[in-house]
């Protein structure tokens, strides 16, 4: 059927309203369509990203610490404790409450300096029940001295921040101050007179 021209009318607002509408209905489910598919990409893209990126704390992980080297130089110890007294010296006795013993004193200055004062009598009392100490007056020298030492027991020895001379029936450990200075027989025998006891060193050649 043939409709004139002059029947066709404009369209209206309303039209347009509803053109409108569906258009921009058209759009969105358009962009609903692929959820996700942008999101997917950058999370992709922040994965490869982490991945690639060192995790700059790794190293302060347990599991991530590099090993010590093993060529590292240690660092030097003062400790002399293992170490006995210089051979030769002075060959002594003990006189420890109506028993004798055989000694030796080495050849270090303090222990010159104790050979030089021979014979004498030492009170001698009770300490950490692993040592008899007592008390030199004028002090030892400790020239030359090293710094720590780790007494056995049947070490005499010089306690030099007390001015203590010592006799050692025990282990004592390692310790600052300590002078090795000589040994003498039977510890056993030192150790079985207990409180305050008077020892006369002499020399013994």
């Amino acid at each position: 059927m043939f409709f004139p021209l002059r029947r066709s009318r404009a369209v209206t607002p309303s039209v347009l309203a509803v053109f409108a509408v569906a258009l921009v209905t058209l759009v969105t489910g358009c962009s609903n369509g692929e959820p996700g598919a942008s999101g997917t990409t950058r999370t992709d893209d922040h994965a490869a990203s982490d991945s690639a990126t060192p995790d700059p704390t790794a190293s302060e992980r347990p599991g991530g610490r590099a090993p010590a080297s093993a060529s590292a130089p240690a660092s030097a110890s003062a400790s002399t404790g293992g170490t006995g007294p210089e051979t030769g010296g002075t060959a002594i006795r003990l006189v420890v409450g109506g028993a004798t013993v055989d000694g030796r004193l080495g050849d270090s200055a303090t222990a010159r300096d104790l050979a030089s004062r021979l014979p004498l009598t030492v009170r001698f009392g009770d300490h950490d029940d692993a040592e008899k100490t007592g008390r030199m007056d004028p002090p030892l020298s400790t020239e030359g001295a090293p710094a720590t030492a780790d007494p056995a027991p049947g070490d005499i020895g010089y306690y030099a921040p007390y001015d203590d001379l010592v006799l050692y029936h025990g282990d004592v450990g390692e310790h600052a101050g300590i002078i090795r200075i000589g040994t003498f027989d039977h510890p056993a025998i030192v150790a079985a007179r207990r409180g305050d006891l008077d020892v006369h060193i002499e020399r013994a050649d």
